[in-house]
């Protein structure tokens, strides 16, 4: 089938893989090349009131300490790979639905999956360690934005799952 939709959306589910692959390489290489030089984030900002960038506001020194840093960089990283993952399976589903395919048994599975790593994202975005000085400190937050998109994951594919009993019932009719 050759529907402008599902190509423009192919195409963007590609370069948001791309992008996050890019921006988790980049992430990588400035992280390990702020912690071998022993400066962590002195050269993103200057406290001049002349200089172009921002001074960020650091008080608790989450920023300038190298294991808070490792700790954020990890589950950002994390968070990364889990949406790049998500969107291989968005891609297997709308490359299904391209050859019309779309109800068949693995596209339900796909969309539990996505449900599945939307879960993940939920959990390791709730929560937040960082280093302070005497100790760690925990920070604990709530974004509904991963626990809507498992549900509705999930919905999809009760609804393909439905579609693929249909689908082979019709083929069975005669």
């Amino acid at each position: 089938m050759n529907n402008r939709f599902l190509n423009f959306s192919l195409v963007l589910a590609r370069l948001m893989q791309l992008g996050y692959i890019l921006i988790g390489c980049l992430f990588i290489y400035m992280m390990i090349s702020s912690l071998s030089e022993g400066e962590i984030i002195n050269r993103f900002y200057t406290n001049d009131t002349d200089s172009l960038f921002v001074e960020l506001i650091d008080p608790d020194g989450v920023l300038t300490n190298p294991t808070s840093l490792i700790l954020n960089a990890i589950q950002a990283l994390l968070l990364m790979a889990l949406y790049i993952t998500a969107l291989a399976f968005l891609i297997k589903i709308i490359k299904s639905i391209k050859t019309i395919h779309a109800f068949r048994e693995n596209t339900s599975r796909h969309f539990n999956t996505i449900g599945h790593i939307m879960l993940a994202c939920f959990v390791i975005s709730s929560f937040e360690l960082t280093y302070v000085d005497p100790g760690f400190k925990f920070t604990f937050s709530l974004d509904l934005t991963f626990i809507l998109l498992s549900f509705l994951s999930y919905v999809l594919a009760e609804i393909f799952k439905e579609g693929h009993k249909l689908w082979e019932e019709n083929q069975l009719t005669i």
